[in-house]
């Protein structure tokens, strides 16, 4: 199903956006998801879901990109399912690059870490004792 904004669910619910906040959203009882910029979306069959059927707009599977209104119906489906998948990508590629700059830092903690363990170690290596007096006369030569 389709994911649409909080406006948009609002439209189809038949209800405000303020009391679709207030009854529903606030009380967990219609889940939403965050985009890739974190702004709030819920799917369709949420909608269904609580209020049984969709109202206002419900238009949302057959809207046709401007400019593409001479294509055939299934050329229309195929062109809003690769802008779908478009954006899925898009999503996708920053969740990745995220996950990436997660890892350098990672490495680079990782990397400070070693070093300061190896200057640690550095110092409390074993210094140069004494010998003890049995020692030094063991080792006179006679």
């Amino acid at each position: 199903m389709p994911i649409v904004t909080i406006s948009k669910a609002a439209k189809l619910a038949g209800i405000s956006r303020q009391k679709l906040y207030l009854n529903y959203i606030n009380n967990g009882i219609l889940s939403i998801q965050r985009n890739a910029k974190g702004k709030p979306q819920i799917d369709t069959s949420e909608i269904i879901r609580v209020f049984g059927e969709l109202k206002g707009d419900t238009d949302i599977h057959t809207k046709t990109p401007v400019g593409q209104e001479n294509y055939s119906p299934q050329t229309q489906s195929l062109l809003l399912e690769i802008e779908r998948l478009k954006a899925e990508n898009a999503g996708l590629k920053e969740l990745s690059e995220e996950r990436k700059n997660r890892i350098e830092e990672q490495s680079l903690r990782i990397s400070t870490l070693e070093s300061r363990f190896d200057r640690l170690l550095e110092e409390k290596s074993p210094e140069k004792t004494k010998p003890t007096l049995w020692q030094r006369v063991k080792s006179i030569k006679l």
